[in-house]
């Protein structure tokens, strides 16, 4: 998050994790949170990112953890060397590319209005990463990755600290938690509001603010076969918030109550055999003890089963 707060929750439904209205022509990101692809993976009670979804002025791009595979206003995006022609009806004049594969959209006045970039990663070269960078600051960039081998996508998002952005991810002109109103989901005041109903805010309460609303345009080419507004979203088990203790404010993942169910703890880590405790620790001790990260890696790799995983750049500090 913009707070620098690692948080998890493990949600079926779209999320809106990031929006941006008075720069580049507008920018949004979606995610859409979905049960495992692999079938050996449907039951072990963890929810993946299948879709990642960012409009950018009039072009929307969505990358798909099936392949994975990227479509660019709704068509397959076939690999950047290939895409040469001119585009029609659209305020883009022309394509570009660089020695890295750069795919640059031009303005009608022959600027940039941003860029994308394609890398393939990893020691099986299994990591397809797209890179979305904007004119003027390049700091300011967008990351979407996908893995062929076990079908689940990342997001990450840099800079942007001068422009006012709000959703999942935070605001970046105030740290916190904060509803679609700008207040405080954490505050004194609020959580007194929610007594009544006999709850405390919890990561399940926040990412539940920022679903996909029916007031909001719908990024993603397909229908979600999950919890779609006014629908509201499904918790897998309990989230949690790193370094927040338990509360009169906050529940973080102690006592909390899912879809009329007492929720299962996030992770299942009580099943977990030792010899996949000794493949997990193997898989992650490249990080440091002290990156906060790490135990975000153990618990991915033991809930998946995959080492490979381990070596996504999401876990680095």
């Amino acid at each position: 998050m913009f707070s620098k707060q690692l948080v998890t929750v493990q949600a079926l439904c779209d999320l809106n994790l990031f929006s941006l209205k008075n720069a580049y022509g507008g920018v949004q990101i979606h995610s859409r949170h979905s049960m495992p692809l692999l079938k050996k993976e449907k039951n072990k009670g963890y929810s993946i990112i299948s879709n990642l979804a960012i409009r950018i002025g009039n072009d929307t791009w969505e990358l798909i953890a099936e392949g994975p595979k990227l479509y660019k206003n709704g068509i397959y995006f076939d690999g950047f060397e290939d895409f040469s022609h001119e585009e029609q009806g659209s305020p883009i004049l022309k394509t570009s590319f660089g020695p890295a594969g750069t795919y640059d959209a031009k303005e009608q006045d022959g600027s940039t209005h941003y860029s994308a970039q394609k890398y393939v990663k990893g020691q099986r070269k299994n990591i397809v990463e797209y890179v979305f960078t904007f004119p003027n600051n390049l700091y300011n960039k967008v990351v979407f990755r996908g893995n062929r081998h076990y079908r689940m996508n990342f997001v990450e998002v840099h800079g942007f600290a001068s422009h006012s952005v709000q959703g999942f991810l935070g605001r970046t002109d105030k740290h916190g938690f904060f509803d679609r109103r700008g207040k405080d989901m954490m505050s004194k005041e609020e959580s007194y509001l929610r007594r009544n109903k006999d709850t405390r805010f919890s990561i399940e309460l926040y990412a539940q603010e920022w679903q996909v609303g029916l007031d909001e345009p719908n990024l993603f080419m397909n229908e979600s076969n999950y919890p779609v507004a006014p629908q509201k979203c499904s918790f897998l088990g309990k989230g949690s918030i790193d370094g927040l203790v338990d509360s009169d404010i906050v529940d973080a993942g102690n006592d909390l109550t899912i879809m009329g169910e007492e929720a299962r703890p996030r992770r299942k880590l009580f099943e977990v055999d030792e010899e996949v405790v000794l493949m997990a620790t193997e898989a992650c001790e490249h990080l440091s003890d002290d990156n906060p990260k790490k135990k975000f890696c153990l618990e991915d790799v033991m809930v998946t089963e995959e080492p490979e995983l381990a070596l996504d750049s999401f876990y680095e500090e």
